[in-house]
């Protein structure tokens, strides 16, 4: 029997990563698994020879993983590898189908950085998913660029809404330049989903601008102290002509007519979003969020539920009698 009080902190923040992880159905590898190190309350980065010995030292961790296909993953859940390579699969159409949207965005004005997020962001979409976006649009504009980029996805057809979602894309999240930290809105004591969607979103353009963003969001290494920024696996294609007529379009409605079409994109919208039965928006809480700085619509935020599964899952996999189950 192993006495949980006596494992070291390293050994068990690798087990509640994987824990984490399992609760989506991916297994890591061991890169992956020192990248997405789980250690709150962590004030340096943990070294990654220090997370290898451990997978292969520690009788504790030993007890409770299993490597199969490349793959770490709970004792007993290797049939996760097969999942993760089926939806790696669903989530390369689903990412090369976000990169063709990104191209028309480059033409739409105010919008500075797209980016995939929630599974997507780490490569993990399932045939049934949608395809999460994230925006950062330009300060003083957010409604007006919504509305635009809502329009656009809505005239080819690609916008998710009622029953409408698999393969769509959701666009229920935008910030501002000015509003680039989101550490306010994290649930507590912890909201490890909310860590982890910060740290994984994966730009298709703005990349100098998910710079600034993860700068500006560096209270995540409190909680995972080896995330490092995320970049395209390549250079994002230029399209300087596009650049050039979002600038002209820009010029065209700034000033007194940007102020006016920002004012009545933000009146149409509210009201757009008051008609919906059982909205969420004056229920003051983080999961729906209407402001000039921020857009965010997750009628059916799921953070605590995950929350309640990891707490859960670690409970049973980090006991004594997990060991002595599969011992036994």
């Amino acid at each position: 029997m192993v006495n949980t009080e006596t494992t070291s902190t390293l050994e068990q923040a690798i087990m509640r990563t994987l824990v984490y992880f399992d609760v989506f159905d991916f297994p890591l590898t061991t890169m992956e698994l020192w990248r997405w190190l789980y250690l709150p309350g962590a004030r340096e980065p943990v070294s990654f020879s220090n997370v290898e010995s451990a997978l292969r030292e520690s009788e504790y961790v030993r007890s409770r993983i299993e490597f199969a296909q490349g793959y770490w993953c709970i004792r007993g859940r290797s049939h996760i590898v097969g999942i993760r390579q089926s939806h790696y699969r669903v989530s390369l159409k689903h990412y090369r189908k976000a990169q063709r949207f990104s191209r028309l965005l480059h033409y739409i004005p105010f919008v500075r950085m797209m980016a995939v997020c929630n599974k997507l962001g780490y490569w993990n979409n399932a045939p049934k998913s949608d395809i999460d976006l994230f925006f950062i649009v330009a300060r003083g504009r957010l409604w007006l660029a919504r509305l635009m980029i809502t329009v656009l996805a809505q005239l080819l057809g690609v916008r998710r809404h009622g029953a409408a979602i698999a393969n769509r894309f959701c666009l229920s999240f935008y910030t501002t330049t000015d509003r680039l930290s989101i550490a306010d809105i994290a649930k507590h004591p912890s909201d490890p989903y909310f860590t982890y969607w910060t740290a994984q979103l994966f730009p298709l353009f703005g990349v100098g601008w998910h710079a600034q963003w993860h700068a500006a969001n560096s209270w995540i290494k409190r909680f995972l102290p080896n995330v490092i920024q995320t970049t395209p696996h390549a250079s994002p294609i230029s399209y300087p002509h596009a650049l050039k007529v979002q600038r002209m379009l820009e010029k065209l409605i700034d000033g007194m007519l940007g102020r006016v079409l920002e004012s009545w994109s933000r009146v149409w919208q509210i009201r757009h979003i008051k008609s919906h039965l059982g909205s969420r928006l004056w229920d003051n809480s983080t999961d729906v969020i209407a402001n000039d700085t921020m857009l965010k619509f997750h009628e059916t935020d799921k953070r605590d539920f995950f929350r309640k599964q990891f707490e859960e899952r670690c409970k049973q996999v980090l006991s004594p009698m997990f060991e002595e189950s599969r011992n036994g």
